[in-house]
């Protein structure tokens, strides 16, 4: 009889204790907020960088004095890159140019080209550069090419271009921001090698490589 006993009362003890448990559960959960989708746009994954920073050339080639000298260096393509950023740039004209027309424009002397790995559409440079037109032309290009003609008195130009389509566009900035540029360049000479320009195909020059030598 004792032992009837006994087992009733654990049961019941059991029973009260399981009650107790299962409100406490009810009673007791935790206040978590509802996510506001809105808030998603603010949530930050890694450093925000800007387009200046990720659709970069990946290669500056200075031609002086029937010679050709280039780096690939990131920390003077990120110079050269910044200093553009702080001038304005007026699109004059648009024209389509033959290869040679086009490899003359690039390669003549006191000129600084720079080689993007692709086709970058205009409208992706418009809140890198600043372009005073209205409106920007629909269009890509491969290639930014800057005139560095000494004399203040000069007119120098910059010619975005197309490699693929043959097209040219030719942009003209403040001559004081030239001069200064050119300074600066001759400045960092050291990070420059001797390139040449290469026959990619058809005999069609659009690309300078550094001299290994012998």
């Amino acid at each position: 009889m004792k032992l009837e006993t006994i087992k009733t009362t654990i049961l019941s003890v059991l029973v009260c204790l399981s009650i107790f448990l299962t409100w406490l559960i009810w009673n007791n959960q935790p206040n978590y907020e509802w996510l506001n989708l809105n808030d998603l746009s603010n949530i930050s994954i890694s450093k925000e960088k800007k387009v200046s920073q990720i659709v970069l050339p990946d290669k500056s080639v200075y031609h002086q004095n029937n010679m050709a000298y280039g780096t690939v260096q990131n920390g003077e393509v990120n110079r050269i890159m910044k200093e553009l950023e702080s001038w304005n740039f007026d699109i004059i004209s648009t024209k389509r140019l033959s290869h040679n027309e086009i490899n003359y424009l690039m390669m003549s002397n006191q000129r600084l080209v720079l080689e993007f790995p692709d086709d970058i559409p205009f409208n992706v440079y418009q809140n890198v550069f600043h372009f005073t037109n209205k409106k920007i032309p629909n269009a890509n290009f491969d290639h930014i090419v800057v005139e560095l003609k000494k004399g203040s008195k000069l007119v120098n130009r910059i010619y975005f271009i197309s490699s693929k389509t043959n097209k040219v566009f030719e942009a003209s900035t403040d001559q004081k921001k030239i001069q200064v540029f050119l300074t600066h360049l001759n400045q960092n000479l050291d990070v420059y090698d001797p390139y040449a320009a290469y026959t990619i195909k058809n005999n069609k020059k659009f690309s300078c490589l550094p001299i290994h030598p012998l």
